[in-house]
């Protein structure tokens, strides 16, 4: 399937992006509409299919605004487990803008399911993890040119994208496995001791 769609995305499809994120100030969504407008402005954005996820305080605000920009992108509001799963198996990039993260889930489900990751240092989940422009894409929390530019260079190394997701899938399985988890578990009990 994956080689499959590598083959689509070279000859020209739109580009998937997901984003799985509540609508909070802390979520990032000011830094994406920012990088997303740069891309409109330099007739970008419509190489790409956006789905956004989420509930939240400011949701409406930005299903305003990002429609403006582009009147495709699909807002999903709140999605279920299987939905979520299916959705992110689907996508290409996987978007994940939050200024401060205290963990991040979906940031590592992206990597084990071999998606090219754009993410921002705040996520505590993968710090660290990310070498940027090799296993994914990260930037600076309020850093939309930098959003911008990893967005710009995803466009230009389409036919890599592929090689960056397995990279991505083998690092985070270095970092999230059975032994690493457990080890995690057996030093959080003993500082409890």
């Amino acid at each position: 399937y994956w080689t499959k769609r590598m083959k689509q995305i070279s000859d020209g499809d739109r580009i998937r992006i997901f984003i799985a994120n509540n609508f909070y100030e802390r979520k990032g969504y000011e830094t994406i509409f920012k990088a997303f407008r740069k891309l409109k402005n330099e007739n970008l954005l419509s190489r790409f299919s956006i789905k956004i996820a989420g509930v939240g305080e400011d949701l409406e605000k930005y299903k305003e605004v990002f429609h403006q920009l582009d009147s495709e992108i699909i807002f999903l509001d709140w999605i279920e487990d299987e939905e979520y799963t299916r959705t992110m198996l689907n996508t290409d990039v996987f978007i994940h803008a939050s200024i401060f993260e205290p963990f991040g889930i979906p940031p590592i489900d992206a990597m084990k399911c071999g998606k090219v990751l754009v993410c921002s240092k705040g996520i505590k989940s993968v710090e660290g993890i990310i070498e940027d422009g090799s296993n994914g894409y990260d930037f600076n929390p309020k850093d939309d040119d930098k959003l911008y530019k990893n967005l710009c260079s995803i466009l230009q190394h389409r036919n890599e994208l592929e090689q960056i997701g397995t990279k991505a899938k083998e690092e985070i399985y270095k970092y999230y496995n059975e032994n690493t988890i457990i080890e995690s578990i057996n030093k959080t009990i003993s500082l409890e001791k």
